[in-house]
């Protein structure tokens, strides 16, 4: 439901704040934890199916939410009826984002049930079109994300889908990767094919194979965007045979004479499978960072790359991360529609 950011310049920040993590972990808030354990014992479904009965009952337009319980009872309402997996789920290896803005009216920090009501199903609306829209032949509902911000509901949607084109190029999702491949810009193998992915494209896609899904749905999804320092010194290339290759659990680099531009990173197989392999760390890490409440389950994450040509004609190439998480709900049968 909420967004945070935060910028990391190196590895050793990332261990001071693992040494001082360990002491805030402890100091979550208690009736968050709570409330997290009433959450995995099952105690959400009801409300949501109420809250469901209620909409198809229609309700007096006077009847007011606060908008965090509005935020809340239309993304886990989204999550419960379009997300809820189940062992008849398609296998999926591509991750595609989408959004949608839906203007509400505030008033001293309420919004009325028909608008509540009313932005729901704008939501279910766009949810179903855009499924349809989809062109994969294979393709899931992962899960959907609702912020509030200056007056506007804004609806994040996962969708997956698999694609074999993306299969045909980095192999299963399962094995290792075979080939080098380039840093973004969407530039393909290191050898120029399978364009237009890249090596964020594919990190991204082997990870999220890794990540457990439960049979259920998730709430009180949560986005954590992790990346760089503006302000940041020197490190050397992970491919480089410097003692601290692979230091970098996220893929970061700095060149110091390319002309921007020119500057075009390829990254070995080898490599890239290291950041495969670290979901496991970025997950504990972004854990400490954002205070992770500990009943949250690690989700999806997604590399975007960048590029920063600074003003001593340097060139920074880095992955902006993005993970979520959210309170898992084990379902085992009912009425979902």
């Amino acid at each position: 439901m909420k967004t945070y950011y935060i910028c990391i310049g190196s590895i050793i920040l990332f261990t001071f704040v693992m040494m001082i993590g360990l002491i805030s972990c402890n100091k979550e808030n208690e009736q968050e934890i709570l409330s997290s354990k009433n959450h995995a014992k099952d105690q959400i479904t009801p409300k949501i199916l109420a809250f469901k009965a209620k909409m198809e009952q229609g309700v007096k337009s006077e009847d007011l939410y606060s908008i965090d319980s509005a935020v809340w009872y239309i993304e886990a309402t989204l999550n419960f009826t379009y997300c809820l997996h189940t062992e008849d789920d398609p296998e999926v290896t591509d991750y595609i984002n989408d959004s949608l803005i839906i203007p509400v009216t505030v008033n001293n920090e309420t919004i009325s049930s028909a608008d509540v009501i009313a932005a729901y199903q704008a939501a279910a609306t766009y949810t179903e079109q855009k499924f349809e829209n989809i062109s994969a032949s294979v393709k899931d509902i992962m899960f959907q994300d609702v912020e509030f911000n200056n007056g506007n509901l804004i609806v994040y949607t996962t969708f997956g889908i698999d694609d074999e084109s993306t299969k045909s190029c980095s192999n299963n999702p399962w094995e290792p990767i075979v080939d080098g491949w380039m840093y973004g810009e969407d530039l393909g193998k290191c050898d120029g094919t399978c364009k237009p992915y890249d090596a964020a494209d594919i990190i991204s896609s082997k990870i999220n194979f890794k990540i457990p899904v439960i049979y259920g749905y998730y709430t009180d999804i949560t986005s954590f965007y992790i990346n760089k320092g503006m302000i940041i010194q020197h490190f050397e290339n992970p491919n480089s045979t410097d003692p601290n290759y692979c230091k970098f659990y996220i893929f970061y680099e700095q060149t110091m004479y390319n002309p921007y531009g020119t500057f075009k990173e390829c990254i070995s197989k080898d490599e890239c499978d290291f950041y495969v392999n670290s979901w496991s760390k970025i997950d504990s890490i972004s854990r400490i960072l954002f205070n992770v409440n500990i009943n949250k389950d690690f989700l999806n994450i997604h590399f975007r790359d960048r590029v920063n040509n600074t003003i001593d004609d340097k060139k920074e190439i880095w992955f902006h991360t993005t993970v979520k998480y959210g309170f898992p709900h084990p379902y085992t049968g009912g009425d979902i529609k």
